[in-house]
């Protein structure tokens, strides 16, 4: 039988959490990749673009969500924008901390300019199903909020056409010149 050691080397937690914070700078490290925020990011067109896509998004999904009785189409609609929404959100917290460049092996703009086009396409025909949808709501106290997020959705499906047509450029000046390969294009 192995016997006890007699001497045991220990560290408390707050020495090892002292040692951590004094090493960290601005950016963090987590799992080897470098997290710092790109402020300059956030003056671009396409940041600009996903942000007001959150916005606008967030209201779409919750005007439908506040209705009394949600017909079963309108929970498609509830499903696909919640998903874009979230979808939206890591992208631009991708974006916002400089993840792109750290994994070279993705074709993010690839990525971008199909995510774009098909969070436009679903926009769209969830801003149609929530337009059939708006008329038997007519008499009910659900109508405003519903014909507010088919509006809502029509302009996010604007938005995301937008972001698809800066994505687009940005994938074809990558395409002819391989070096550079921004997304502000």
């Amino acid at each position: 039988m192995t016997e006890f050691p007699t001497q045991v080397t220990t560290e408390t937690s707050s020495a090892h959490l002292q040692r951590i914070s004094s090493s960290q700078n601005a950016s963090s490290t987590f799992s080897g990749i470098q997290i710092s925020p790109d402020t300059a990011f956030l003056k671009t067109i396409p940041a600009m673009l996903m942000q007001v896509e959150m916005v606008l998004g967030l209201l779409v999904w919750s005007l439908v969500a506040s209705l009394y009785y949600i017909p079963p189409a309108l929970v498609g609609v509830i499903i696909i924008t919640l998903l874009v929404w979230i979808s939206t959100i890591l992208l631009f917290l991708f974006y916002f901390f400089r993840v792109p460049p750290q994994f070279s092996s993705v074709p993010w703009l690839t990525l971008l300019l199909v995510y774009n086009t098909v969070a436009a396409v679903l926009y769209l025909i969830c801003a149609m199903a929530n337009a059939v949808n708006t008329g038997p709501f007519l008499l009910l106290i659900g109508y405003e909020s519903l014909a507010a997020s088919t509006c809502l959705a029509i302009l996010v499906t604007v938005t995301y056409s937008g972001s698809a047509l800066f994505a687009f450029n940005a994938w074809k000046s990558a395409r002819a010149e391989p070096a550079m390969a921004p997304i502000t294009s």
